[in-house]
């Protein structure tokens, strides 16, 4: 199963693809009920921080604790602790698969390059993390199996099994565990370390360039006041924190590497003839 990000464009693709952002919007992304979730685990990262005082920390840590639990909400209905020990693995799992290196991937498209030692590691390595994160992902199927009605669907899982469920007796239904694990799977690696990376740089250039943050917190201030939660309804109202933000996100290349992209016919453009891709 390829999940979304590498499955060709067949149909099986064009449905799943309706079904997830059908799915995702039905619980809250795009829409304001997303905003609950995000300020939740921003007031959790804020009491982190708040208890450090004076002490030095690391905030990459904590930046990808907080995009991670927005997406469990998502996806698992429910977010982890920042001690907690099954949290810590999802994150550890999540980090270890974005850490390894192009170069170790090679033997799984060059089956030669596995006699090549440091290679074959880098791909073990990599391969036992990922079986390692669909394992965590199956656990969670398993629960929301025991649990699950079809009258309170509670997240993105609970919403597949649903359709799945619909689909019982179709041999040509292609809702199977197998492409829920691996559309779970790319949720949590597209969205984790993309949006954390993205903060992460965001905290980076601010102490790089004080004025400009003192100019953006003075319009955040200005707006916001001392005690109300910003919304998407106040984006609109704050154009220099926009165009702040939007400068960092073309300034960082946080995801410089994507899924590959093909034509589905033949395309002549400008003079040049961009053939079909068949897979």
């Amino acid at each position: 199963m390829f999940g979304l990000i590498l499955e060709p464009y067949t149909p099986r693709f064009k449905e799943h693809k309706k079904f997830t952002i059908s799915a995702l919007r039905d619980f809250g992304v795009g829409k304001k009920s997303m905003e609950g979730k995000i300020l939740e685990e921003t007031q959790a990262i804020s009491d982190v921080i708040s208890k450090k005082e004076n002490q030095a920390f690391c905030i990459s840590r904590l930046l990808k604790n907080a995009t991670c639990n927005v997406i469990c909400s998502l996806v698992f209905g429910s977010r982890y602790e920042y001690d907690d020990v099954k949290g810590k693995e999802l994150l550890l799992m999540i980090e270890q698969t974005f850490s390894t290196k192009y170069i170790h991937l090679l033997p799984l498209a060059f089956p030669a390059a596995w006699i090549i030692p440091s290679l074959k590691k880098g791909s073990e390595r990599f391969l036992n993390n990922t079986h390692k994160l669909r394992e965590h992902i199956r656990e969670e199927i398993a629960k929301h199996k025991d649990t699950f009605d079809p009258n309170d669907i509670r997240d993105f899982m609970d919403a597949y099994l649903l359709e799945a469920k619909k689909r019982e007796g179709d041999e040509n239904s292609t809702f199977t565990e197998e492409q829920h694990v691996e559309l779970v799977h790319q949720l949590f690696l597209a969205g984790t370390d993309t949006t954390a990376n993205t903060l992460h740089w965001a905290v980076l250039f601010m102490i790089l360039h004080p004025d400009i943050q003192q100019k953006v917190q003075r319009e955040i201030d200005s707006v916001l006041g001392p005690n109300q939660d910003p919304s998407m309804e106040h984006r609109s109202q704050m154009p220099y924190t926009q165009a702040t933000l939007g400068e960092i996100t073309r300034m960082a290349a946080t995801a410089p590497m994507t899924a590959l992209h093909f034509t589905s016919s033949d395309v002549f453009f400008r003079g040049y003839h961009i053939p079909k891709r068949n897979k």
